[in-house]
């Protein structure tokens, strides 16, 4: 029923309810999860901001890179250890289209998402990524509360 599962994964606590959820699936199904985190704005567009709060660019884009490893070194343990088969992918963009090309482009079965990643009244203000995921997935989604 389900060969490729996309996990997006943010390091919140919702995230972590999804991957085991999509680790269990996996199991069960014998398919592969691909973790995809992704970065709404780019390096070079957030290194001046970064400078102006007296970040260099240089701390900032190392700050950003343990974030994303942290999250991803998280996972594949996780996953390791239930001995499911895993692949990582960090990404920049607008969080929902890129989750559904990826999807597409990993011709994947599933989405599975955690359905909180941010503060609520951020959400609110732009708009919820399970919910854009939802609408505009070419595969079923999995919403993980």
């Amino acid at each position: 029923m389900f060969d490729t599962i996309i996990l997006c994964a943010d390091g919140s606590e919702h995230s972590l309810r999804a991957a085991k959820v999509a680790a269990d699936l996996a199991r069960k199904y014998g398919a592969t999860v691909v973790g995809l985190n992704v970065n709404q704005a780019s390096l070079p567009m957030l290194e001046p901001s970064a400078q102006v709060a007296g970040i260099s660019g240089a701390v900032y884009r190392q700050q950003f890179e343990s974030a994303q490893e942290r999250i991803c070194d998280g996972l594949k343990r996780l996953f390791s250890e239930l001995d499911v088969p895993f692949r990582f992918r960090a990404e920049v963009g607008q969080p929902v289209s890129v989750i559904v090309s990826i999807a597409e482009q990993e011709r994947a079965n599933l989405i599975v998402i955690g359905s909180r990643g941010m503060g609520s009244f951020k959400s609110f203000l732009i708009g919820s990524v399970s919910d854009g995921v939802v609408h505009h997935a070419h595969c079923p989604v999995m919403v993980v509360r």
